[in-house]
């Protein structure tokens, strides 16, 4: 219950768009996670020593998967 350790609120902005063929044998996705690129902390310690610690949030990401029925 420290002020120090507190995380403010935060919003994640992520996509995912994902094309497939018209006989379904192929699908093609690109997704995006943390789309705004935004610094943030998943958690933060605050130590006895009065050192504050934290996790910080994964920056943007983006994957392209691409996949072939048989």
């Amino acid at each position: 219950n420290n002020p120090a350790s507190l995380v403010p609120a935060y919003t994640m902005l992520n996509g995912r768009l994902t094309w497939q063929s018209a006989d379904g044998d192929w699908k093609v996705s690109l997704a995006v996670t943390n789309l705004t690129d935004k610094f943030y902390y998943q958690n933060k310690t605050r130590l006895p020593i009065g050192l504050v610690i934290g996790t910080p949030g994964a920056p943007r990401e983006w994957s392209l998967t691409v996949r072939r029925a048989f």
